[in-house]
């Protein structure tokens, strides 16, 4: 009889092992890479550069919409085209105005981004 019972580890029990932990992580990270929209939330990003001080009434407010089912500008329902990207113009009102955009996923996360912006005539 034998004071310890010890089994033998084998190369192919080792190599079954780690095929198997192997297998787990990349499903995981898989299902990880697969939710990052999901788990980022909604995003609002405006291209461009926008002075504070406008001397145009008109301007074009750019800029994209990641993660996104509804998005408002002031509270108006605005859409975005297939890569998320918005273009909408925009009427300042004399002095300052505030610009809001408003972002809501499909889990009714939010998200906004204001601006403001002074109108200066010429």
């Amino acid at each position: 009889m034998r004071p310890f019972d010890t089994s033998t580890i084998t190369l192919g029990s080792v190599l079954r092992t780690l095929g198997v932990i192997f297998i787990v992580v990349l499903v995981v990270f898989y299902v990880l890479f697969q939710a990052r929209n999901i788990i980022q939330g909604p995003a609002i990003t405006l291209t461009g550069t926008y002075a504070s001080i406008q001397h145009e009434r008109l301007i074009t407010l750019h800029g994209t919409a990641h993660n996104v089912v509804k998005l408002t500008l002031n509270g108006k329902e605005i859409h975005t085209d297939k890569a998320g990207v918005f273009v909408h113009p925009l009427v300042l009102e004399n002095g300052y105005t505030i610009v809001s955009l408003n972002a809501e996923d499909r889990f009714g996360r939010t998200t906004s981004l204001v601006r403001e912006f002074v109108y200066v005539a010429s």
